[in-house]
């Protein structure tokens, strides 16, 4: 209808003026457009504000990943909806090392069956993440890798990965624990859960009061309860760890 298109046209408006732009009135304005398909001439008009955006963001002092992605997002998911570009990625590719646009290709690798491809950009952006200290990216491209190998059927990869996992930031996710398990047979995982054990206590029977509760909660899954009153025993002075176990 003519008022349907007057408003439209009007949200344009307010997408493509860099005064209302400041005021954040164009995150209002693509919440109210997103998912729907802009106009040639729309999609024309908000990619040039986008592309606008990011070149200034560029010049910023400061580091422009956080503002830039969410522009990048919006100009890929446009993108996506023009026929005149073949591949939506290919812009995207000289902000690689930005943790979302990475994940992209990521996505785009794994969906492609390019595994090898896959891996290579995770572990190259994990590196990336370490060194910026972003433990939430590490965290949750550890995870993909570990995907990976579990559809690779790579054991080597499943231990190192989900006994890292298990054991990361101090907490113990047992999805982990069982699945590094399970690599392992019976025999063998007698001789891995002593390793780990003597890894999480670093080989002392007077452990702190984080590692006890570690191994206590370790010992009551395997039903290892003698082990368990002897941990208690040599760590008498830590009521807390005596009344959650």
């Amino acid at each position: 209808t003519q008022t349907e298109s007057e408003a439209r046209a009007f949200a344009i408006q307010i997408l493509v003026d860099k005064k209302l732009n400041r005021w954040g009135m164009d995150e209002l304005i693509w919440e109210g457009f997103y998912p729907l398909e802009f106009t040639p001439e729309e999609r024309k008009d908000v990619m040039a504000l986008i592309d606008g955006a990011i070149a200034s963001i560029a010049f910023s002092p400061q580091d422009p990943e956080w503002d830039m992605t969410d522009w990048l997002l919006r100009k890929y998911e446009i993108s996506k909806t023009d026929p005149s570009i073949l591949d939506p990625l290919t812009p995207m590719q000289p902000y690689i090392e930005f943790a979302e646009i990475r994940d992209l290709f990521i996505e785009r690798a794994i969906e492609e069956g390019r595994l090898e491809k896959a891996k290579d950009l995770l572990r190259k952006g994990i590196t990336r993440a370490e060194r910026s200290e972003k433990l939430g990216t590490v965290l949750q491209w550890t995870n993909k890798l570990l995907e990976i190998a579990v559809k690779e059927n790579d054991q080597r990869t499943i231990r190192n990965l989900a006994g890292r996992l298990f054991l990361s930031e101090g907490k113990l996710d047992f999805q982990y624990y069982d699945l590094l398990k399970s690599t392992y047979s019976d025999m063998e995982w007698k001789v891995k859960f002593e390793e780990l054990i003597a890894g999480i206590g670093g080989g002392s029977t007077e452990v702190h009061f984080s590692q006890a509760h570690a191994i206590a909660t370790i010992l009551k899954k395997e039903n290892q309860l003698d082990h368990l009153l002897a941990l208690l025993h040599h760590n008498t002075l830590s009521f807390d760890l005596i009344t959650a176990h």
